[in-house]
């Protein structure tokens, strides 16, 4: 068998038998992401039963589950969002996680992993038909020759947590357009004997308690952090969503459907090689337009290179022609003391100057050299500093706690509803702003996000209220 499928089947037992089975969790190394998820997982369990290794095996689930908070379904540089080939072993891997301390009583646990849910199914909703099929692009792509086709896996599973969409016929398959058909429990997951790549959807239905499951399914929406940028845009008709450039194996640059006729199309070929890296869309590869009138378009803005190489890039990408802010301001600080000390040593006392004196005698800074060792315009404002903002803008107003601001802006045609979302969106992507809008009746309804901090959302900037002042 595989990695996967080994992992998996220890998963099984540990469920199953109640018992840790084997330390090979916590043995691993190396590995795809789901291998590495999956290893996180049967580390857990074994350390639930084995007191001398609780610590480690708890402590590398929450460190799996905090560093998701901060690339969803990546290790490293390597992104498998989105994976219609290998979505089942994440499934297994996350129920898994959640079944063990569900069991277990791990408050801490259960919140990470439930978040994880609620970002999945947040960014599943987006990619949605009516009927419940996700098509989304992303890595490892089954397109491509070779690669299995777990697409069902996620439909199901979604449909399980969601208790929406199910049909208890027995069965295994994509729901069918025009809502004939449901998402089915096969066979094998409801005697209880799931085949290893239902691992995930026996959890789900057979394992986990509702009530739990409707703690994802009631939660707000929460988008993931991805690596890259992941534009969609939705109609009634249908939808397209795509990624410009993408950081994983093998993807598929956009998927396309169309709900009344229950079409689909990926951006990939069944030629490409299982290992062919990702990048830039193939010129050729043109997005399509998504059926019908656009309604909501979403942008997603993707944090690129890992946070812990994003101070060092940062840094290099200022050398030469100019300076980073943050080396402006320690050579700023530095010029300062050693100003400072000068006029210490110059003033011809018997004794060293006070502070006070040698306050006075510090050369005054420069308006640049104010303005870049005081202001920061990533830095989060305060809430009074937001709400005197708004104040002067009042048909914007606070949403989602005070991480974003949104309005509703009348529009006198769809047409043009549908022009000022392409500019909305377009402006927004290009200065890399995370924003939302949803367009109905000529109405177009914009959200805009605080930026990320550390991976995760963090408070309303200036350039965030810069942003809507510009757009109106």
């Amino acid at each position: 068998m595989g990695t996967e499928k080994d992992l998996t089947a220890i998963l099984v037992r540990q469920v199953s038998e109640r018992r840790g089975i084997t330390s090979a969790g916590l043995r691993m190394t190396g590995g795809t992401p789901n291998h590495k998820a999956l290893a996180r997982c049967v580390g857990y369990g074994w350390g639930l039963a084995t007191p001398e290794d609780r610590d480690e095996g708890r402590g590398r689930v929450l460190e799996f589950l905090r560093d998701q908070e901060h690339g969803h379904m990546v290790f490293g540089r390597t992104s498998e969002f989105g994976t219609s080939s290998h979505f089942a072993w994440w499934q297994n891997a996350l129920a898994g996680i959640w079944k063990l301390a569900e069991r277990a009583g791990d408050e801490e646990v259960l919140e990470g992993v439930r978040g994880w849910w609620v970002r999945e199914l947040s960014v599943e909703g987006l990619c949605s038909t009516p009927e419940g099929r996700v098509v989304i692009p992303g890595a490892r792509t089954h397109v491509v020759r070779g690669y299995a086709d777990q697409r069902t896996q996620r439909d199901v599973g979604r449909a399980v947590i969601l208790q929406r969409g199910l049909d208890l016929k027995e069965g295994f398959g994509r729901g069918l357009a025009g809502g004939k058909t449901g998402m089915r429990i096969p066979r094998d997951v409801r005697a209880g004997r799931p085949s290893l790549d239902r691992v995930g959807l026996w959890l789900l239905h057979s394992q986990l308690p509702a009530a739990e499951l409707r703690k994802v399914a009631m939660a707000p929406p929460e988008w993931p952090v991805l690596l890259d940028t992941l534009y969609v845009r939705r109609s009634q008709a249908g939808h397209v969503a795509w990624f410009d450039t993408f950081t994983g194996m093998c993807p598929s640059f956009f998927a396309w459907a169309d709900y009344s006729m229950g079409a689909e199309r990926y951006g990939a070929r069944s030629d490409w090689r299982k290992d062919r890296p990702g990048g830039p869309r193939p010129a050729e590869m043109a997005v399509p337009e998504a059926p019908g009138e656009i309604t909501e378009t979403v942008v997603i803005q993707g944090r690129g290179v890992p946070i812990e190489n994003r101070k060092e890039l940062t840094f290099r990408g200022h050398e030469g022609s100019g300076v980073s802010e943050r080396r402006s301001r320690m050579e700023i600080k530095e010029t300062d003391t050693q100003d400072t000390q000068q006029n210490a040593v110059n003033t011809g006392g018997d004794e060293a100057p006070g502070d006070d004196v040698a306050t006075l005698r510090r050369r005054p800074r420069t308006e640049l050299e104010e303005i870049l060792a005081v202001h920061d315009p990533d830095e989060p404002l305060k809430a009074e500093r937001v709400q005197e903002a708004l104040r002067a803008m009042p048909e914007w107003e606070l949403t989602q706690e005070g991480q974003a601001i949104t309005r509703v802006k009348e529009l006198p045609a769809p047409e043009i509803a549908s022009l000022y979302t392409a500019y909305v969106t377009g402006f927004a992507g290009f200065l890399g702003r995370p924003v939302t809008v949803s367009v109905s009746d000529g109405l177009a309804i914009v959200t805009l996000y605080a930026p990320l901090r550390g991976g995760c959302m963090g408070g309303l900037t200036e350039p965030v209220l810069d942003f809507a002042r510009q757009i109106g």
